[in-house]
């Protein structure tokens, strides 16, 4: 039998994909078929490796194109048949690379010459390690500035601006594949204000600097000059930031602020924020409140809480939620202030932080008539200040005696609200000869009762906060009723104080000797003073079988130069001064003298209010030579603290050393080695209970320098 066999030319297949790369969302990949002798194909057949696409995975197209959903290895398989019925097949095995994914983000906007911001990149090939990273820095004009390469492991760049001026940065990046991804982003920088020894006051009555209205739908209402508030009686060029609300019913909503240029509060250890504002709100609806940002990472944060500083937020539950939560200042009822009420708190979360903005969040709707003749105007805000706080320090005056359940369960009561708010508030417990006889009024019963006639003590137990002007700071304590308001005492520590109080004490072998030292803060002053010199001993031990109590606390041994304190002028002026010298020998009923502590306080003889008060205790602990000159640039922040806190000593220590923590016992109970070099030193405060201790740093046992430190939570 004879076979007859044709020999046909079969074609070398080849082509060529135009893209490797693939976008996020998938790409088009177009082939092209660079095969030679075409005219002699009949017909062409593709498999593009991708069987998950279905019928679009095959094509008969000569130079056809494919959308590849995801990256990958892909067996690409072309064949083609002959006009005679000859085939011929061709496979590339190849892998289609994703595209570097870019992005990047700035730990602040806030700028300062010479300090770098940090900016922190992503860049992700999964199919592709990455080769090159490139940086480039373009003013708002377009001007490249500067092209800075990193190595893919760098995903970190600190750069130092060269004015305060918008930036166009670019990202890019490239995989060892050839892939490419970039990203341009736009910062916008802030200017610093650099808080120290001057405070910041801003009255808002010439352009402010640094001071914008923002929104994230431009429906803004913010005007800065002379509110127009109903029954509000400006002064003359007094202008402020306030809202304008349009009349217009439905469905109007304005979630709008205006943000405060950057602080740095590096050299700060207690600041304080203070403020004039204005409140027209329609009740349960709209509000305002104040935030911060440090970390453009972390969001703004709300300053406080209800009550929480003097005139502080006094709504919880506002409905159109002014910066994203229902707390702030509302209204309920419905009576607009028409005087500037003067805000202040604390901001010692904030201390030492190089970067920091604020921002005044509101929240409301249209303007529209609520009773008769009278609408709501939104919200204004005056004479924004930040500083050191001068606190106003209280005093407790609680009277007592060392009989029976209720006075144990009483003591325990102020003991513990003491120690939370040790450094704001010095507690005296007198101890009265009532309802039955007790030994520590028995040696010396001048002093109680003198206080106690005064005040118009009904009974005990019973507390009396800074003199007890009215019946919110006087405190019947007998359980279960009784009850000490916290909010009475962080409102007073607030207030700007009238006087300040230094307080010097030499204890000596047998007596002590001290003078107290009182300034005027105010421009003018006219009632006369009484200062009260208080001797306490901190621990009294020898009475261990009464009230249940093993010992008793802070108990008041004399009053001097007597019980009725020392009368002064009544001509004050800013800066005045007047300096009283005492001293005391050491009574009989004396336990340890070790446990001594001198508390001062000055009260206004007219209304009689206390307006400061300083303490001066034996010893936080064991005694240690003073260096001639304590370093005075030690400070903490923050101040109170939470669970940590750093001790900054103002410069690099130049010999290793120690931090000592004592309280107010004088028991050591932190330790911790400072290295040589070091400047600022981070401390770990979770295992120690809420109160006040002395931070001692020593070099070579000599006292380089000390600061109070007030544990909080």
């Amino acid at each position: 039998m004879a076979v007859s066999i044709h020999a046909g030319l079969v074609p070398a297949l080849s082509f060529k994909p135009d893209l490797i790369c693939l976008e996020l969302e998938g790409s088009i990949v177009s082939f092209t078929n660079l095969s030679d002798q075409k005219e002699s194909v009949a017909s062409w057949m593709w498999d593009f490796g991708d069987p998950g696409s279905g019928a679009e995975n095959q094509s008969e197209l000569e130079s056809p194109e494919h959308f590849y959903l995801e990256p990958g290895a892909r067996a690409i398989v072309l064949k083609a048949t002959t006009h005679e019925g000859c085939l011929a097949q061709h496979t590339l095995d190849t892998l289609l690379v994703d595209r570097p994914l870019v992005n990047f983000t700035w730990e602040t906007d806030c700028y300062s010459e010479n300090r770098g911001i940090p900016f922190l990149a992503t860049a992700i090939s999964e199919y592709s390690d990455l080769d090159t990273l490139l940086w480039t820095i373009s003013s708002s004009g377009g001007g490249v500035q500067e092209v800075i390469g990193k190595s893919p492991a760098e995903l970190t760049l600190d750069y130092s601006f060269s004015s305060l001026d918008a930036f166009d940065l670019t990202l890019y990046a490239e995989s060892e594949a050839g892939c490419q991804g970039e990203v341009t982003r736009r910062i916008e920088l802030i200017p610093v204000q650099v808080l120290s020894d001057a405070d910041y006051m801003e009255t808002f009555d010439h352009i402010p600097s640094g001071w914008i209205v923002e929104s994230d739908d431009e429906t803004e209402s913010w005007v800065l000059g002379t509110p127009d508030f109903a029954g509000f009686e400006p002064s003359e060029n007094d202008k402020a930031w306030y809202t304008t609300l349009p009349p217009e019913p439905g469905d109007y909503l304005e979630h709008s602020w205006v943000r405060s240029p950057c602080f740095d509060f590096s050299s700060m250890s207690n600041p304080v924020i203070q403020m004039d504002l204005m409140k027209s709100f329609l009740p349960g609806r709209d509000g305002a409140v104040l935030q911060y940002q440090d970390q453009l990472s972390q969001g703004w944060e709300t300053i406080g809480s209800i009550e929480s500083g003097l005139n502080w937020y006094n709504d919880s539950l506002i409905l159109n939620m002014p910066g994203g939560g229902g707390l702030g200042w509302g209204l309920t009822p419905f009576e607009p202030d028409t005087r500037w009420l003067r805000a202040r708190h604390a901001l010692g979360m904030l201390a030492g932080n190089p970067h920091v903005k604020f921002r005044l969040a509101l929240a409301t709707g249209s303007s529209q008539e609520i009773t008769a003749g009278k609408i709501n105007q939104g919200f204004a805000f005056n004479n924004f200040f930040i500083g050191e706080a001068n606190l106003r320090r209280s005093v407790l005056e609680y009277f007592t005696n060392s009989s029976g359940e209720t006075m144990f369960a009483a003591d325990h009561m102020v003991n513990n609200f003491a120690m939370k708010h040790a450094g704001l508030v010095y507690d005296l417990h007198y101890h009265m000869a009532y309802p039955q006889e007790d030994p520590m009024n028995v040696n010396n019963p001048l002093p109680p009762s003198t206080r106690a006639f005064n005040y118009g003590v009904p009974d005990v137990p019973y507390a009396v906060l800074n003199g007890g002007v009215s019946a919110a700071f006087r405190f019947n304590l007998t359980p279960p009723a009784g009850e000490i308001s916290e909010e009475m005492l962080m409102g007073s520590s607030l207030e700007t104080p009238v006087f300040e109080l230094f307080l010097s004490v030499d204890y000596r072998e047998d007596s002590l000797r001290g003078k107290a030292t009182i300034v005027c803060l105010d421009q003018n002053f006219n009632s006369y003073l009484q200062l009260y010199v208080v001797v306490i001993e901190k621990e009294v031990s020898s009475y261990y079988w009464l009230n249940q109590d093993s010992s008793f606390r802070n108990v008041v041994l004399d009053i001097l130069p007597t019980s009725a304190g020392k009368l002064l002028g009544n001509s004050w002026s800013s800066e005045s001064t007047s300096e009283i010298e005492f001293s005391w020998e050491y009574a009989s009923y004396l336990e340890d003298k070790e446990d001594l502590s001198v508390v001062a306080f000055v009260q206004d003889r007219e209304s009689g209010l206390i307006l400061q008060a300083a303490a001066e205790p034996h010893t936080f602990g064991v005694a240690v030579p003073r260096d001639k000159i304590v370093s005075p640039g030690m400070f903490i922040y923050p101040n109170p603290a939470g669970d940590q806190c750093r001790i900054n000593f103002g410069s690099r220590t130049v010999k290793d050393g120690q931090l000592v923590l004592v309280d107010i016992s004088g028991r050591e109970v932190m330790y911790t080695m400072v290295p040589r070099g070091t400047q600022v030193q981070r401390l770990d405060l979770t295992q120690l209970p809420e109160g006040l201790f002395m931070v001692l740093w020593k070099e070579a046992g000599v006292l380089k320098g000390e600061s109070k430190l007030i544990l909080q939570r």
